[in-house]
């Protein structure tokens, strides 16, 4: 079987402290936290993971009459260990009696590898994956700055690419313009994830954020010009920028489009956004990423990707097609 890479996640191996996995971790995702004060308005989620855990799983697991992508990804996952959803104890029991899981996952995908987001900023995160490898799981750096100890984080991590997330380029334009340049200097690629506005509900944590109306990519012809020797990964979080992104991508070999992100990523756009990109640019694009960041999380994204993804792409291509476009930006 040809294995593939899964560009960018917020997954840790099972050594690390941060590394999510298990029924309850499922259920607190923030994505479906948002839907829960959708479903339950009046209500007020537990203080501990595994109140939560319940709240949520009685309010939308078990009401599947119109089910989310996030909740069919809990489906999904339940499917795939063969759990049929219960009560929520008497679920949490078969599933907390599951072993070794990620190699399963892995191997049932054909993942060969997940590239991991670190944080340039937590410096005992960076010091842990300097002095430790993980096969399956590969350093990216994310960063929000350029400052004087970057260039010695670089090279002691070797991560495979730089990322940022933003709102709009051109409202970070200073800053954006000193990664450029550093990532020309490094001979690294640069990811970046556009169009996210951050805390539009502050009250919600993490499930706060949504999508600008701004143009995300608004400013990033100019910098493909100025800097053609830098390639560049770009996501973004609307419909129309992701057209915009494909178009420029015809005029700039240094740029690829990778991913259909976070609010983009479902049934509704997968299928329509890949196939708008095969019809413009061929298969020189990175058609997805997962952004798991619980390990199971992997099964429903890539599970659902390939079930909406075109048949043609998918005969023709096989795991190759994600991989093909991936192992020249990376120079793998």
């Amino acid at each position: 079987m040809t294995k593939f890479i899964d560009f960018h996640t917020h997954l840790y191996p099972k050594e690390y402290a941060k590394h999510l996995s298990g029924f309850d971790e499922l259920l607190n995702y923030h994505y479906l936290a948002a839907e829960f004060h959708r479903k339950e308005p009046n209500a007020i989620l537990g203080e501990s993971k595994e109140e939560r855990a319940e709240q949520i799983w009685n309010a939308l697991i078990m009401n599947t009459h119109f089910a989310s992508e996030s909740v069919k990804g809990i489906l999904t996952i339940l499917e795939f260990f063969s759990i049929k959803p219960s009560g929520y104890k008497e679920t949490k029991i078969k599933y907390d009696g599951l072993v070794d899981i990620e190699t399963d996952i892995f191997n049932a995908l054909g993942l060969d590898s997940v590239i991991m987001t670190l944080d340039a900023d937590d410096h005992e995160e960076i010091k842990y994956f300097t002095d430790n490898r993980f096969n399956r799981y590969l350093p990216s750096l994310r960063i929000t700055e350029v400052n004087d100890s970057l260039s010695g984080i670089v090279d002691s991590l070797k991560p495979l690419y730089i990322a940022y997330s933003g709102e709009q380029i051109s409202n970070d334009l200073s800053n954006v313009n000193d990664l450029f340049k550093f990532c020309e200097e490094k001979s690294l690629p640069l990811a970046l994830m556009l169009g996210v506005k951050r805390a539009v509900n502050p009250d919600l944590g993490l499930a706060g954020d949504g999508v600008t109306s701004l143009d995300p990519i608004d400013g990033l012809q100019e910098l493909l010009v100025k800097y053609p020797k830098v390639k560049v990964c770009v996501t973004t979080l609307t419909p129309e920028s992701q057209y915009s992104l494909t178009v420029l991508a015809r005029k700039f070999k240094n740029l690829t489009p990778f991913g259909i992100w976070w609010f983009l990523n479902n049934s509704s756009y997968i299928k329509s956004i890949t196939n708008m990109r095969v019809n413009l640019l061929g298969n020189t694009f990175i058609p997805q990423h997962s952004d798991a960041r619980v390990l199971e999380h992997l099964l429903y994204k890539w599970t659902h990707t390939f079930k909406e993804l075109d048949v043609e792409v998918k005969s023709k291509n096989g795991k190759e097609f994600y991989n093909e476009q991936l192992m020249k930006v990376l120079s793998l």
